[in-house]
């Protein structure tokens, strides 16, 4: 799931460890306790504000756990995912994308806009089958 949470929500268990870490540490015991040779690849996020440390620190522990578990394992660098199926992710990304238009202002933000979740979906096909993309290194 490329469109995942933003805000925690400790009273509904929803919280950064849970939909971030943890997934990423099942997976990887997994791949390395059955001597897999398949690869991982993790969706961080390019940058995130002040506002999302406590995300952008969860995304950091989860690439770290990824390469610790193998070097070959993908990470990739989106800005913030959006998709017309979760109608919440396109309102937060609709001043993103008004502010990308602005010339001075597209600099400042570029790190932070937004991609369409079929656009990254395309990206991550071309990773895997090793294409370049931007995505595989932050910005």
């Amino acid at each position: 799931d490329s469109v995942g949470i933003l805000f925690e929500n400790p009273k509904k268990n929803i919280t950064y460890d849970r939909f971030i870490v943890q997934p990423v540490r099942e997976i990887t015991d997994f791949l390395k306790n059955n001597k897999s040779e398949n690869r991982f690849l993790f969706i961080s996020a390019n940058k995130g504000p002040f506002i999302f440390r406590k995300y952008m620190e969860a995304k950091y522990l989860a690439e770290k756990i990824t390469k610790r578990q193998n070097k070959n394992n993908l990470i990739v660098y989106p800005g913030l995912v959006f998709d017309s199926a979760k109608t919440s992710s396109i309102v937060i990304t609709l001043p993103l994308r008004i502010l990308s238009h602005i010339p001075l202002l597209n600099k400042v933000i570029i790190g932070y806009l937004p991609i369409k979740r079929v656009t990254l979906a395309k990206e991550i096909s071309k990773i895997i089958d090793g294409g370049q993309s931007i995505y595989t290194k932050r910005r």
